[in-house]
């Protein structure tokens, strides 16, 4: 009885019991035989290195050191050879040009002597300031030219002939500067934000010829030509391929319209047509009737244009400018309600993440000489010397552009013995032997008493005598590592 107690207490741990004895059994025979005879002989082959296949004595790596280590750093000495002739970098003034970065748009107003002051000012003082460039080309130049415009005459009046110097010197001077030209007669009006916006949509590397798409005369083919009165845009990879083909289009292609003569052109070398959609985009124009008032129109596609055509006078491009200064004021009042309405607790008050502007700014290159400026008191005399031994080492006679200014310290009482001692004349004569032994080489100095030097002091006698772009380096003769190439 006592038995079948005990067991019927202990029996639902049996099996855990079991399990426990038969863990530790064979957790003592797997340590009895992994420490046998054969750990030694495996630590041997592994210090032989014969464990490995193909690793034996005749196949170690002859780089292998006392400790084996296969991967040890290989230092590699610079030495500069005195022979070769030392080849200075130069870099580029900005740091967008060296990087490839473009401005978007670059917008060309078509104009003429008659119309420069009239029209082409009203294009200018409404919409020419939203744009990152504008040019205004004529063929031939007015007496007076209005103020505060960039004007390019090339001296021939002739229509086609306009257009064929325009897209040549485009090409030329700004080629590599923009992704995209707009051309535009003076009478149009262009809504700049809105076309800003629709390049900013646009593949910049692509061939693309884009406006309002026109048949030609007689209207037989399918190809079309881009009208001149609403504007077209031309994209960079589009004007470089065209550019060797100019030449061609001028002595072959007739034409009394330059819009045609250059749609003309681009078709029969390019084979581009004139598109009014890319890419989901239309460019959207408006031809404003005759005696048509801009306060009065109200249809959709008036409001969206980016471009209305023709604009007869002055006054008009002026109340086109105030309507659609309306209407976007509008969209933006509109907008605001909107929000309001929806009860959106964030407000958009910062430019969207992929609107960057590039502000170019100049930095210092090796194109850009450095001014280094070096003041010296009596108690730095005996430091001169190995100044300037380091100054014509890493500057002479590497030749960068770097000139330095000694400028002498003088205390009152040194100052009235000049004539009978000069405390600096020996740093003065070291200055002599360097500039005959580099005959184009110049090294001025300038003298200042002072009883209390200060670097503003010094640094604004030193100022007055250089342009104010200068670039200035005021060092110490204790100044080494900067000066070095």
């Amino acid at each position: 009885m006592r038995l079948s107690s005990f067991l019927a207490v202990f029996r639902p741990a049996l099996p855990l019991i079991l399990g426990l004895s038969l863990g530790c059994s064979l957790s003592l025979l797997m340590v009895s035989w992994t420490q046998g005879d054969t750990d030694d002989s495996c630590r041997d082959e592994l210090g032989n290195g014969r464990l490995f296949p193909g690793r034996g004595d005749a196949q170690r790596d002859p780089r292998d050191g006392a400790g084996g280590e296969d991967y040890e750093p290989h230092i590699v000495p610079y030495h500069k050879d005195p022979n070769k002739p030392h080849k200075k970098v130069l870099r580029t003034r900005y740091i967008h040009t060296e990087l490839g970065i473009r401005e978007r748009l670059l917008v060309g107003v078509l104009t003429s002597r008659a119309t420069l002051n009239t029209l082409a000012v009203a294009v200018n003082r409404t919409v020419a300031h939203h744009f990152h460039r504008t040019f205004f080309f004529t063929g031939l130049r007015s007496p007076k030219v209005p103020h505060g415009m960039t004007v390019v005459a090339h001296g021939d009046d002739r229509p086609v002939w306009l257009m064929y110097e325009t897209v040549r010197h485009l090409h030329q001077h700004y080629g590599s500067d923009y992704d995209w030209f707009l051309l535009a007669q003076d009478d149009t009006y262009m809504q700049a934000d809105r076309l800003s916006e629709l390049v900013g949509h646009l593949s910049a590397g692509q061939d693309l010829y884009m406006g309002r798409a026109e048949e030609f005369i007689g209207g037989e083919e399918k190809a079309r030509y881009c009208h001149g009165g609403y504007g077209y845009l031309l994209s960079r990879s589009l004007l470089a391929r065209l550019q060797p083909h100019l030449d061609t289009c001028r002595n072959d292609i007739l034409s009394v319209r330059p819009d045609e003569w250059l749609g003309r052109c681009i078709i029969d070398y390019l084979g581009l047509s004139c598109v009014e959609v890319h890419q989901e985009m239309t460019y959207r124009y408006f031809e404003l009737g005759k005696n048509a008032d801009p306060e009065r129109e109200d249809s959709v596609q008036f409001k969206n244009a980016f471009t209305v055509h023709p604009i007869s006078e002055p006054n008009l491009m002026y109340r086109l400018h105030k309507r659609f200064s309306q209407i976007e004021l509008e969209w933006t009042y509109l907008q605001i309600q909107q929000l309001q309405s929806s009860h959106r607790q964030r407000v958009n008050l910062l430019r969207p993440l992929s609107a960057v502007e590039i502000i170019p700014m100049p930095y210092v290159t090796e194109a850009t000489r450095v001014q280094v400026i070096l003041p010296v008191t009596a108690q730095d005399q005996d430091f001169v010397g190995n100044f300037l031994d380091m100054y014509v080492m890493n500057t002479l006679d590497t030749h960068d552009n770097v000139l330095l200014t000694f400028l002498f310290i003088y205390d009152p009482f040194d100052a009235q013995r000049v004539s009978q001692t000069d405390v600096f004349a020996g740093i003065k004569a070291m200055i002599g032997e360097v500039e005959k032994r580099y005959g184009d080489v110049k090294i001025p100095w300038i003298s200042v008493k002072t009883e209390v030097p200060s670097q503003v002091k010094l640094m604004d006698i030193i100022s007055k005598k250089h342009p104010v772009d200068t670039l200035f380096f005021l060092a110490s003769v204790w100044t080494r590592s900067t000066l070095t190439s």
